[in-house]
């Protein structure tokens, strides 16, 4: 992790440095690269009784995530180096290809040099809008999604789940709209596209053919889509 800018300062005695003037945080990844870009950078060097030490980084106001397939913005990140974790605080919102992700709270977790999980607590939400304008949402207490090789592979929604998703067939014509609501559900993702969804606990569904979908589209609580 290196952190760069037009201006910096150290407190030695405090082991405090701060770098502003177009700062910028850059994690290399196994094959990728994370940039991480703010008003300002706080790095905090965390002594222990040991000896060691492990630094925590906070930047703020105005986070903006950048990855080849991911993206986001937030008003304060802390990157915490002895966890290799970086929380995401302040309406954080992300985008993967035409996914949009929000919750009140995020993190995303490293290890061995690749993404590992990206965790959304509390009203955890996805969206996505289909080529008919309709936009499939699905939500739920805590989101996870899990990645291989830096790339979406699957997601959970654990708590309180219940998604809208609209049925088109080859032809994008449409075919109908599904509700479903459960305590947890399993989302495969591929090739950035959902393929199938997996309900369980407690699941109930109702389809809708479209002459029952409503002229305007229902959503779900909680539903702003905020494009790109």
């Amino acid at each position: 992790m290196t952190i760069s800018g037009d201006h910096g300062s150290y407190r030695k005695k405090e082991g405090i440095s701060e770098v502003y003037g177009n700062p910028l945080m850059t994690k290399q990844l196994e094959g990728d690269t994370v940039y991480i870009a703010a008003d300002s950078f706080v790095i905090t060097e965390n002594r222990q009784p040991n000896g060691s030490s492990y630094n925590t980084v906070k930047a703020y106001p105005n986070v903006k995530v950048y990855k080849e397939d991911l993206q986001g913005k937030a008003d304060i990140m802390t990157y915490v180096e002895a966890e290799d974790k970086v929380y995401f605080e302040g309406s954080p919102t992300f985008w993967s290809h035409h996914h949009q992700l929000t919750a009140e709270k995020v993190h995303i977790a490293f290890k061995d040099k690749a993404l590992h999980t990206m965790h959304m607590d509390t009203h955890a939400f996805l969206a996505s809008e289909d080529v008919l304008g309709n936009y499939n949402q699905l939500q739920g207490s805590h989101m996870t999604t899990h990645f291989k090789k830096n790339k979406v592979d699957y997601m959970e929604i654990n708590g309180n789940a219940e998604s809208i998703y609209f049925i088109l067939d080859d032809e994008n014509q449409l075919q109908g709209m599904h509700h479903l609501q459960c305590g947890h559900m399993h989302i495969d993702i591929e090739a950035e596209e959902i393929t199938h969804i997996t309900s369980e606990t407690k699941a109930t569904g109702i389809f809708y053919p479209p002459s029952k979908i409503e002229k305007k589209a229902p959503t779900l609580r909680g539903f702003q889509w905020k494009g790109h």
